[in-house]
């Protein structure tokens, strides 16, 4: 009777444990789905629901379910600008899904630590992370990760100027996004393609990419990247110099921003703010959100950002006549340009000095800043800025009194901008503003009416500078006439020339692209091989805490010396320039010193001396080689000085041919036994020389001269195996 009572109390209790166990389970399901439907909606709520799905995952054990709420939380500190936070959780989470074996987890995450890393200034680390993703995607074909990588190589090219790259990278990217379905992905990457074409002057195609990815982000519901969108739409009315347009989107932006909790939208649209505020003289209202997108900016660490605000309180300090401090402020905003590598924003805050220059009767100092504005503008093929940087070196010029290059400058100015006003006459921004405006019929007329107006107006300003450069055209005319007849000559020989250079430039893109991959692959597994030895180096370290007999502590500490060994090899290996060599010196000096810190105590004096001076070894040679120093030199460390305060320790590696060496290990010490046979030693220590010298096709012998000497004889294993 008891027997069956057991029994049933036990069914009962694993009944309950299970049901217990499958409603945390649909608990974390549903917390999931609430995490990515907030994130569109609420940040705050979304980071509170994401944290605790982390911490039901980890109670369940579901490590697949955490690391999915680790990357909806790592978006919602994105969205917050909280960097610092979201690169310390994508760092433990990609452990995470490594040591679970998420391999399309650990892609994404890489994806994200790469772009945080690109928005706190990282661009060369982003780069790497995003290759890591890319490769690691490849292996799985995991798509998701494909598209973020090509997405996250479009906007460093873009950062870069490299527009033609980055709209390739754009246009792999969407057709993936598109493929599986990914209609925030998409509209992310319709809203970076806009971008590319507003910075060129052409509106027409910025706003049209704008408006697609706003309609698209609406009907999924994702109202934080709404706010985004509808900043830039406010951007591309700002250029067009409709203000009230442009203000009513940054407003509407702000307000969606605030709601929420998207910082990063909130500060985009406090930036937009000031150049409209600032447009039309209203500078209380200017140094308010200026002041506003700058503490936003700081808490975020967003160095991108900082580029900018710095920049519109540079031109708030000028409007004011007061020159030190715009000078001062747009220093710091060129800084964090330069540190991010935003080419376009480093031509403007060029610009912006070169303005301030003129401005302040320094004309002189205005010429670098200006033509620094046309060497990155004609790189870049940016026309607008260029146009700009153009006037103003014949202001500087003029100034200066050299009339002839104040002439050429100003005639290069009248150039560029007729062929931006004919872009903007062709352009029709407000087309696609229309049609994402049907709902309101009497908005879409209202707004076409103002347009028509702009253009009249735009097609007047276009006649007038016509008028004024037609002279100097005719004579422009006149010579290219003479030229005319030549340049087509050599135009058709340099046609077949491009298109060869074309193919081989795009085919060395690709071997690059692939050598990239391999060797960010090939570093990573180096150092993930160096991290695990650590950190059985610091298992063996904790075990040591608890250990009071000197000889089982004196194993433990040899052991960790072996470990550490080999993980300075792969330390120097991903550090180094090429993968596959180690520089033996630069290692055995690490070495050394690790040795000096684990052996030699208070009390004692040690001096070592390296010699290997440019000779390297790929890892088979180096590892053996490594572990015997090893064990010679904490037998030095050990045995040799036992009477001694003071002693030395020679350690050299010289070339007898080009496939063998010669290793001495020699100390001042006490020396060696009179019956010593190191072949007969029972010294774990040299047996474990004896069979790596073996390993290394060479001979180990000792002898006592003033100290003991240890000689190694043996052969470069990847030159031998060559010969």
């Amino acid at each position: 009777m008891k027997i069956q009572v057991l029994v049933l109390l036990l069914l009962f209790t694993t009944c309950n444990i299970f049901a217990q166990s499958e409603k945390k389970t649909k608990d974390l399901t549903e917390l999931l789905k609430q995490t990515k439907e907030s994130r569109f909606i609420d940040i705050k709520k979304a980071t509170l629901l994401a944290q605790q799905a982390i911490s039901l995952a980890q109670k369940v054990g579901d490590a697949k379910s955490e690391l999915a709420a680790s990357q909806e939380l790592i978006k919602c500190y994105i969205a917050q600008g909280s960097f610092d936070e979201g690169i310390a959780l994508a760092s433990s989470s990609i452990q995470l899904a490594n040591k679970s074996k998420q391999q399309e987890s650990g892609a994404t995450l890489y994806a994200l630590l790469a772009y945080m890393n690109r928005r706190t200034g990282n661009p060369n680390l982003s780069l790497i992370n995003y290759t890591t993703c890319d490769s690691l995607s490849r292996i799985i074909d995991y798509k998701q990760g494909l598209a973020d990588s090509q997405k996250g190589f479009g906007d460093l090219n873009e950062r870069q100027g490299k527009y033609l790259e980055a709209l390739d990278n754009y246009d792999a990217a969407l057709k993936i996004a598109e493929d599986i379905n990914d209609k925030d992905l998409t509209a992310n990457i319709l809203n970076a393609t806009g971008i590319i074409y507003d910075y060129q002057g052409d509106y027409q195609k910025g706003l049209d990419y704008y408006l697609r990815a706003l309609s698209l982000s609406e009907k999924i519901g994702n109202i934080v990247k709404a706010a985004d969108y509808c900043g830039n739409i406010a951007s591309v009315h700002f250029y067009m110099e409709s203000d009230e347009k442009a203000l009513e989107y940054y407003l509407k932006a702000m307000e969606m921003s605030k709601k929420t909790a998207n910082k990063s939208g909130e500060a985009a649209a406090y930036q937009g703010m000031v150049t409209i505020y600032n447009r039309m003289n209203e500078p209380e209202k200017a140094i308010k959100y200026a002041q506003l997108d700058l503490e936003l900016r700081q808490q975020m660490n967003d160095k991108r950002g900082l580029a900018y605000a710095y920049k519109n309180l540079g031109t708030i300090f000028q409007r004011r006549k007061d020159f030190r401090k715009a000078e001062e402020s747009y220093l710091l905003g060129l800084k964090f340009a330069e540190e991010t590598e935003q080419k376009i924003k480093i031509a403007v805050l060029n610009l912006q000095l070169g303005r301030l220059m003129n401005n302040s009767q320094q004309h002189q100092r205005a010429i670098p800043y200006l033509e620094n504005v046309v060497k990155i503008t004609k790189e870049m093929g940016v026309l607008r800025e260029q146009s700009f940087a153009y006037e103003d070196l014949a202001t500087a010029y003029a100034n200066l009194g050299q009339l002839q290059k104040a002439y050429d400058f100003q005639k290069q100015y009248s150039n560029i901008k007729n062929d931006l006003i004919t872009q903007d006459i062709n352009a029709q921004t407000v087309r696609m503003q229309t049609i994402y405006e049907t709902k309101n019929r009497d908005a879409k007329i209202k707004a076409l009416e103002k347009e028509t107006a702009l253009k009249e107006e735009v097609i007047e300003k276009s006649n007038s500078i016509r008028n004024l450069s037609i002279a100097s055209l005719i004579l422009v005319a006149l010579i290219a006439g003479l030229f005319y007849n030549r340049s087509r000559l050599k135009q058709r020989s340099n046609t077949l020339l491009t298109a060869k250079n074309i193919e081989i430039e795009e085919k060395n893109k690709l071997v690059e692209q692939s050598l990239l991959e391999k060797e960010t692959l090939l570093r990573e597994i180096h150092h993930r091989v160096k991290n695990n030895l650590q950190i059985i180096s610091s298992l063996l370290n904790i075990q040591s805490d608890n250990v009071t007999d000197p000889t089982v502590l004196s194993s433990i500490k040899e052991g960790q010396s072996r470990v550490q060994a080999m993980s300075l090899i792969h330390q120097n290996l991903y550090q180094s320039e090429h993968l596959s060599n180690v520089d033996i010196e630069n290692y055995l000096k690490e070495l050394v010193v690790y040795l000096s810190e684990m052996f030699a105590g208070q009390n004692k004096d040690i001096e070592i001396v390296v010699d290997a001076n440019k000779i390297e070894f790929d890892i088979d040679t180096a590892i053996p080689l490594g572990l015997i120093v090893n064990e010679l030199v904490s037998n030095a460390y050990k045995y040799a000085f036992d009477n001694q305060q003071k002693g030395k320790v020679q350690i050299g590696i010289k070339a007898i041919n080009d496939t063998d060496y010669e290793l001495n290990v020699k100390d001042d010490g006490k020396g060696l036994p009179d019956d010593f046979d190191p072949t007969k030693s029972k010294s774990l220590g040299l047996k474990l020389v004896k069979i790596l010298s073996k390993q290394l096709r060479g001979k180990f012998k000792s002898s006592s001269s003033n100290g003991a000497v240890f000689v190694v004889t043996f052969k470069d294993l990847r030159a031998y195996q060559n010969q």
